[in-house]
C-alpha cells in the first residue's frame, strides 16, 4: 500500500495478518530546511572585466550557467563579460531539494 505525504507530521499505519496478528508502525516527517541562495543583484561590468560570484554554504552541488563566459567551483564563480548576459545558479542540498538564483550582467565598453 502507498500513501503520499503532503506535509509534516506524525503518521502512524495499522495492519493485521491473516490470522489476527496486528502489527503497527509510526514515522516522523520533517520538511526539509532549504538555505536561502543569492548571487546577488544585477550588476554594470566594464566588458572584459572580471566579476567574481559567491553563493551562500549549505548545499552540496553548485552549478553555474552558462558555461561559456562562467567559470563555477562550488560556491564561487568567475564571470568574464562579453555581452549582456544572464548568469545563474543551481543548487542542490544533502536531502535532494534544489533551488536557483539569476542575476544580470550588463556589459559595456569602457570609454577610450
Amino acid at each position: 500500500s502507498i500513501f503520499i505525504v503532503h506535509s509534516p507530521g506524525q503518521y502512524y499505519v495499522q495492519t493485521s495478518n491473516l490470522c489476527g496478528n496486528v502489527y503497527n508502525d509510526t514515522i516522523v516527517i520533517t520538511g526539509a530546511v532549504i538555505p536561502t541562495l543569492n548571487i546577488g543583484p544585477d550588476v554594470t561590468v566594464c566588458r572584459g572585466d572580471t566579476l567574481h560570484l559567491q553563493a551562500q554554504p549549505g548545499f552540496i552541488m553548485y552549478n553555474w550557467f552558462p558555461t561559456t563566459g562562467v567559470t563555477g567551483n562550488g560556491q564561487q564563480a568567475l564571470v568574464v563579460s562579453t555581452v549582456n548576459m544572464e548568469v545563474w545558479v543551481s543548487a542542490i542540498t544533502a536531502d535532494g531539494c534544489i533551488k536557483s538564483d539569476t542575476i544580470s550582467v550588463t556589459s559595456i565598453q569602457a570609454p577610450p
